[in-house]
Order: structure tokens, then sequence, then C-alpha cells
């Protein structure tokens, strides 16, 4: 008897540490390689008022995957700064990617 429960419990550890062993592996190079797919992306411009004095000098960084991100980026800043100084008008623009 005892020999039929030992082969029972050993049937079962060993079914169970099969299950154990599969495990999900990320490589380290697959995360590298996506992380290095993304370059920085520099927007510099400034605001000026109707007299062409400045009223704000704008310079943001941040990691796009392409270069139309990077001009996307640019864009969508410009015209919110556009929205906050209505009477102003946007110069000196310098989009850098990479």
């Amino acid at each position: 008897m005892r020999k039929l429960v030992f082969s029972a419990l050993a049937c079962v550890a060993f079914a169970g540490s099969g299950f154990a062993s599969n495990k999900v592996v990320v490589e380290k190079q697959d995360f590298e390689s996506a992380v290095e797919e993304f370059a920085p992306c520099r927007v510099f411009f400034a605001v000026y008022d109707g007299s062409g004095d400045v009223l704000d000098y704008v310079y943001h960084e941040t990691n796009t995957p392409t270069l139309g991100g990077c001009y996307a980026y640019g864009t969508q800043l410009m015209l919110e700064f556009e929205a906050l100084y209505p009477d102003g008008r946007i110069g000196d623009e310098s989009i850098n990617y990479g």
C-alpha cells in the first residue's frame, strides 16, 4: 500500500514540475532593439508680438520613433502656443531629429 501511495505522489510531483518549467522568457536583445528605434526629437521656437519683441522662448525634447513623428510633435506644440498667444507669431523654428 505504501508503494502505491508513494508512486501516486511521485506522479503528481512529476506532472506538477512540468508546469513549473513553462516560463516566458523575454530576451534582452529584443528590448534593446525596441529602445534604439526611438531617437531624440528637439523642438525650439520663439513667440514674438506684433512689434517683434520676444514673448516666449520654447524648447521641448522628447523621443519619437520617426522623423515624421518628430515633425508632427513640433507642429502640434507650435499650434498650442499659437492658441496661447493669439496676437503673437511663431519664428526661428528648429526641429531636430536624431
